[in-house]
């Protein structure tokens, strides 16, 4: 079984080539795969509300609920039936079946659930013991850190496509080389606008191009204190700060993105 592509710039100009994948005796073309996953990743990005509630020792609640946007359902349905599934449920019952095998396997998680609302709808959440371990440490080369100096505690988010590593272990598929272009630590090779021209456009359609780039991945972060600073978003309450990034920005982090926020013990 072979699962990758071969991705090669010449000059302006970025050329995919897609290898075949094989499930359950039958093969199936990359593109196919490739497209799905491209639509998944706009289901998380483009009408989608993420919440991050800690506590003080970091263990927390995350919440995520979603809608794929009409060009992406729509791609979905058709991709789907391509893919040799009777619907797009049946697709979307395969991905959570593996999404929730994977969680399960997490020790840091206490408890998890993700279930489709709507026919291209869905939510989830996860009680974490610990973000750092979560999303990974910035004291091994992951995403968080925290610095608690006296009355005040100092969180930070910094990604970039080293730290973006640590999403593998949130989401293994990512480390699979057959998804790389849609592993952040894995596009170093292509730029933001060439990753917007050359992949989104041959997902979607250069018609959809607007609607993409109008994509925002956006975050509400609650803290157990009173927020006293904001460093890469804007403060929404006393105790809640909310963070935007363009979903392509998201995929090639080309220049790092860093969100801070400092609050009272």
């Amino acid at each position: 079984m072979i699962n990758h592509f071969v991705m090669v710039k010449k000059g302006k100009k970025v050329y995919i080539r897609f290898m075949t994948m094989k499930f359950h005796g039958h093969f199936k073309p990359f593109s196919m795969i490739f497209c799905t996953l491209c639509g998944l990743m706009l289901l998380f990005s483009c009408s989608v509300r993420q919440e991050i509630t800690l506590k003080p020792d970091m263990s927390g609640v995350w919440s995520i609920s979603g809608e794929a946007p009409p060009f992406a359902g729509a791609a979905l349905d058709d991709l789907a039936i391509i893919g040799g599934y009777n619907d797009a449920s049946a697709l979307y019952g395969k991905i959570l079946l593996e999404t929730e095998n994977a969680l399960s396997e997490r020790k840091d998680i206490h408890s998890h659930s993700i279930k489709m609302t709507g026919k291209h709808q869905w939510e989830g959440s996860i009680d974490f013991a610990d973000l750092k371990t979560l999303l990974g440490s910035g004291e091994e080369g992951g995403i968080v850190s925290l610095e608690t100096a006296g009355e005040r505690s100092v969180l930070s988010l910094h990604l970039n496509r080293s730290t973006a590593a640590s999403l593998e272990k949130l989401v293994p598929l990512l480390s699979d080389p057959a998804l790389s272009l849609f592993n952040p630590a894995y596009t170093s090779t292509i730029s933001e606008e060439e990753y917007i021209q050359n992949v989104l456009a041959f997902a979607f359609g250069e018609e959809n191009l607007d609607d993409i780039r109008k994509a925002r991945m956006v975050l509400v972060l609650t803290v157990p204190g009173k927020i006293h600073s904001v460093s890469g978003g804007r403060k929404i309450s006393e105790h809640s700060a909310r963070f935007t990034l363009p979903f392509t920005r998201l995929m090639v982090p080309e220049e790092p993105v860093d969100w801070t926020v400092t609050w009272a013990n």
